[in-house]
């Protein structure tokens, strides 16, 4: 997991949770998962404030290129990376 506040190997559940109630409150602006291998083609899962401050876009890196989800509730930000890892 890779954000502002958290940038070193491995992670905690409780750590998607409490980085994204952070970009939600606007203490950061990104988050980042890189799982040990890809998942799926995908190896990796950004999450970055979105154009509201309801949402966040979530970024999907597979086989090589980037694909977008835009305005992405919280919830289901969460929801969507703790199901990643």
């Amino acid at each position: 997991m890779k954000s502002p506040d958290y940038n070193r190997n491995g992670f905690n559940i409780e750590g998607i949770d409490n980085n994204l109630k952070a970009m939600h409150d606007g203490f950061s602006m990104y988050m980042e998962l890189y799982p040990s291998h890809a998942i799926d083609g995908c190896t990796a899962m950004k999450a970055r404030v979105g154009k509201t401050q309801d949402a966040v876009d979530l970024f999907l890196d597979i086989d090589g290129k980037t694909y977008r989800m835009a305005d992405v509730s919280y919830p289901d930000a969460v929801k969507m990376m703790r199901a990643f890892v």
